[in-house]
């Protein structure tokens, strides 16, 4: 398995997290680490088992208390089944989240989400994006050195886009491969760079914006106020995204989303849809509010944790980007 460089720097912050994963989400318990609970000794088991919700066919999640938080979660922030069980008793979700999974050419990557403030962070300040190296399954950290990734060359970039251009046959690798080093070519503009994926695409930066202004009132949103929040930073016109958060957030999206197209038509969609979540946090971020980078890096958890996180969500972009 394979995932961008940045993965291996990835680590859990645990009590200092202000937006608490433990907090807010119906957390599911799969059905091995239910069988775990069950099997704790009488009076740690019986103290799960009774914080469990059961539903009609035998699925299980966490029954949320005040406030929406796990009842899992200690008041100092950390969690009661990690102090007293370790890792391995938690469920699946919790021990994989933020990552997130797909097959780029049937082989398999993985990510991490941008909705995690620790991941936002850690992707928008992160070089190495376009360079994929070995992942232990389930861990922040790389089986390789840190000597594994080179700099990118200009020479390199080139003879990239001249084999691209060349090669027969659809490989969603390469197209990513090709996107990436058109995004990467610092010796132009962010917006010239942009201008050239959209082009790729088949579709231009007015209508990208008209296209997801259309859709905004038929989203879900975890805030009341942020259709209100989009359609505002939507009109006001091109964003001050700074070009380093811009590349690098651009180039997350394009891993998430481009990485597992089929073909060509596929791979297409998928790169507009890639640019509508550009559009929608670099219009964000020309709002008067943001000040520094803190601010930047909650934006884009943000945007990922109303957005990115339903797929209904995704679903409405991606279907009237392509219309």
């Amino acid at each position: 398995m394979r995932g961008p460089l940045y993965i291996r720097d990835f680590k859990c912050i645990a009590s200092r997290c202000q937006h608490s994963c433990c907090i807010g989400w119906e957390i599911d318990i799969d059905s091995a680490t239910l069988e775990k609970y069950k099997q704790c000794d009488k009076e740690r088991g019986s103290r799960l088992c009774e914080s469990i919700c059961l539903g009609t066919a035998g699925e299980a999640c966490f029954r949320m208390g005040d406030g929406g938080r796990c009842p899992q979660l200690a008041s100092d922030g950390l969690c009661e089944i990690i102090k007293a069980l370790g890792e391995e008793y938690l469920s699946d979700i919790c021990r994989e989240h933020p990552r997130f999974y797909h097959e780029c050419d049937e082989e398999a990557e993985v990510g991490i989400g941008l909705c995690c403030e620790a991941a936002a962070e850690l992707i928008l300040t992160s070089d190495g994006w376009g360079e994929l190296v070995p992942i232990a399954s389930g861990e922040g950290d790389t089986d390789t050195d840190a000597g594994y990734a080179s700099q990118r060359t200009a020479e390199r970039r080139d003879n990239t886009l001249a084999d691209c251009a060349s090669a027969e046959g659809f490989s969603a690798s390469r197209e990513r491969e090709r996107l990436y080093c058109l995004l990467g070519d610092r010796r132009k503009e962010l917006d010239e760079r942009l201008d050239e994926l959209r082009k790729i695409a088949g579709i231009d930066e007015d209508r990208i914006r008209d296209k997801i202004l259309s859709v905004l009132p038929a989203l879900e949103y975890l805030d009341g106020e942020y259709e209100s929040l989009l359609t505002l930073a939507l009109r006001r016109g091109a964003g001050a995204l700074y070009d380093e958060y811009g590349e690098r957030a651009l180039a997350y999206f394009i891993f998430r989303y481009v990485s597992p197209a089929r073909d060509k038509e596929d791979m297409l969609s998928r790169l507009r849809l890639a640019l509508g979540l550009e559009k929608m946090l670099s219009s964000i971020l020309n709002m008067p509010t943001i000040v520094d980078k803190y601010g930047v890096f909650e934006c884009a958890r943000k945007l990922s944790e109303e957005i990115e996180y339903n797929e209904d969500n995704i679903d409405i972009l991606r279907f009237a980007l392509d219309g």
